[in-house]
């Protein structure tokens, strides 16, 4: 099989799509697969880093970036030299492809519409079933950030290529309803995944609880769509803690600066800035949580986007044998797939003024065997490689 990420897979230095591409290829990796992707301009990413621990081959599509940067107003366009890359690779791609023209070409599609143009490319050049894997409301976020270029991309090419290409495969609920919608596709809904996670991570106190202290911990980048309900949440402790004999802590854990961090705003005597720079930054953290939090914004601004979103991050923290609070509409994938599963502590609209009483119950309770055996299910038939083989088809 054939993959075609802007976002190299990697396994510790990356995040969101990144990371994401790792662990579905890690979930194939019985199978002979061969990854197209771009190291681009990030020093800190080497191509060990995108090879290390992967039983697939990777073929860098770098080849006109540094010609690129040397043109003048091209050079400082992103768009212009991933493209460029890519239209001098077509040879390679092709070359590489023919060689099985039974194996599908899968290209995952995230906040750019670059990959859609990909796609576009590809099938007039093989003969291989293209596949799309659409993780991100790419029309939707170009649109709020205004680039006219991503949206001329999207308007040219999205229609055509999403009824054209064999299959479509989508991150959530909210986008397989958006492009039943807009183009009558029936797309399959393959969620975010993630291996097992070791024995460090797991072997931790599972009904414990710290009669003083409670630390909630919050993994990933700050956005419009999680940071008014963070900030809501961390007001929340902090009349909770004037009200209860108990220290209450948030902690974002987030590769996001502490520019972004700090227009926020959050109550400082109760949030604690903790960067990640690799995924092993992680661990204090979440070994010193009592519990997760997964919030989604009320604001109708963002709806769309919410309605739309399923962050990597769940399929790895379910793993982790503490309980997760969501927080946000009912419209929301997230809220949606977590209260059809009957998981406890899923606030919506409808009981967000039970949420003083929820973290009460949360602090003082833990997780208990029930919720574990839940998690431990949910991981298995929604997060795991055997749902990613079941949802590709794949043996």
């Amino acid at each position: 099989m054939y993959f075609v990420t802007e976002d190299p897979p990697l396994k510790k230095k990356g995040f969101g799509l990144s990371v994401l591409m790792y662990n579905i290829l890690y979930s194939l990796k019985e199978k002979k697969n061969v990854v197209f992707t771009f190291k681009g301009a990030n020093n800190n990413i080497s191509l060990q880093d995108i090879t290390e621990d992967s039983s697939w081959d990777v073929i860098l599509l770098d080849h006109a970036l540094s010609m690129i940067r040397d043109i003048p107003v091209l050079g400082k366009f992103k768009s212009f030299e991933m493209l460029f890359s890519f239209f001098l690779s077509l040879r390679t791609l092709r070359r590489t492809m023919r060689t099985d023209a039974s194996e599908p070409v899968l290209v995952s599609v995230g906040a750019s519409a670059r990959p859609v143009l990909y796609a576009f490319m590809l099938g007039f050049l093989i003969k291989n079933p293209i596949w799309l894997y659409i993780v991100d409301d790419f029309e939707r976020i170009n649109e709020i950030n205004n680039n006219r270029f991503e949206k001329i991309l999207a308007k040219l090419f999205f229609k055509r290529v999403i009824r054209s290409v064999s299959k479509v495969f989508v991150i959530s609920e909210g986008l397989k309803d958006k492009y039943l919608r807009s183009f009558g596709i029936n797309s399959f809904e393959l969620l975010p995944c993630f291996g097992r996670v070791g024995s460090q991570q797991t072997e931790t106190s599972l009904t414990t609880t710290n009669e003083s202290k409670c630390v909630f911990v919050f993994s990933g980048g700050l956005s419009i769509l999680y940071n008014d309900t963070l900030r809501l949440f961390a007001e929340q402790l902090k009349e909770l803690k004037k009200k209860e004999n108990k220290e209450y802590k948030l902690i974002i854990q987030t590769y996001s600066s502490r520019e972004q961090y700090e227009a926020v705003d959050f109550p400082a005597d109760i949030v604690e800035y903790r960067t990640s720079t690799e995924r092993s930054s992680n661990l204090p953290s979440f070994q010193e949580a009592n519990c997760f939090i997964v919030p989604y914004s009320f604001d109708q601004d963002h709806k769309d986007l919410v309605s739309t979103s399923f962050p990597q991050k769940v399929a790895e923290l379910i793993q982790l044998n503490k309980p997760m609070l969501f927080i946000g509409p009912s419209y929301s994938s997230v809220i949606k797939f977590f209260e059809s599963h009957a998981v406890p502590y899923v606030v919506n609209q409808d009981n967000l003024q039970c949420l003083p009483r929820i973290i009460s119950d949360i602090a003082t309770t833990g997780i208990d065997k029930f919720v574990q055996e839940l998690y431990a299910s949910i991981y298995c038939n929604s997060f795991s490689s055997f749902n990613v083989k079941r949802v590709l088809n794949i043996s």
